[in-house]
């Protein structure tokens, strides 16, 4: 890993700054150039997908309702303003990466094909680790014994399980979730419908599975919706400590 750790820190950087285009393009080119069979994918395969993205995005809500920290960059760069360590961060240093690790594996696995699944994944388990590799240079320079101290107590993705039960009994601010997490959620949900309509065209039987997948889109809009218009237009929304 030694001898590894600065192409991927290097490439860390880089993945960084066009995540938001690059990781959707990829997601499209898994899926796109190594289609599922033209059968359905079998129960198996659906139960992976839906467990997978299901504990994904609980891990992620989770993370912003109990101590949520905003890894956003700053001008294209890496950056964070506080080192947080409470919340589901005492258990994990990365939740947020975990979370959109394993759903991102749930996504590809509604897909059917173990091609996509299998390159999609190896893709975008070394994305994360090399922007992990790459953040944590530069939490190191910026924060110095108190993230070593942090660092060395906790792991780097596999959560720790001690002390679970204390950090869920935490308050739980569903408000923040609503706030900044509908707009992932949505995605991941129109996401899911597109997979499953695009396995259902390539088994010529999207007739039939059209209206449940497009129940499901619809619903999701309007949810959607609702959290964006209640967002912009009333106070009751806004996470505690933002009135």
């Amino acid at each position: 890993m030694t001898s590894l750790r600065a192409p991927l820190e290097a490439a860390g950087h880089f993945l960084f700054r066009t995540r938001n285009a690059l990781f959707p393009a990829a997601f499209l080119a898994a899926v796109l150039l190594f289609p599922p069979p033209p059968e359905h994918a079998g129960p198996a395969w659906l139960a992976a997908g839906v467990a997978l993205l299901t504990l994904g995005q609980a891990l992620r809500v989770l993370t912003i309702g109990l101590a949520y920290i905003k890894r956003g960059g700053k001008d294209g760069r890496i950056y964070a303003s506080g080192l947080v360590t409470g919340g589901v961060f005492a258990h994990c240093r990365n939740p947020m990466y975990v979370g959109n690790l394993l759903a991102l594996l749930g996504l590809l696995a509604l897909s059917g094909s173990p091609l996509a699944l299998a390159v999609g994944g190896a893709f975008f388990l070394l994305a994360y680790l090399s922007i992990t590799l790459a953040e944590e240079t530069y939490l190191l320079g910026r924060f110095g014994d108190e993230y070593r101290a942090y660092r060395a107590r906790v792991p780097r993705f596999l959560p720790r399980p001690g002390g679970a039960l204390a950090t869920l009994r935490h308050p739980f601010d569903w408000r923040k979730v609503v706030s900044k997490e509908h707009g992932t959620l949505y995605l991941n949900v129109m996401l899911a419908a597109a997979v499953l309509a695009y396995g259902a065209h390539r088994a010529g039987d999207l007739d039939r599975r059209l209206v449940p997948v497009a129940a499901v889109a619809v619903a999701a809009t309007l949810l959607y919706a609702l959290a964006r218009i209640a967002k912009k237009r009333t106070t009751w929304l806004r996470p505690e400590g933002a009135r």
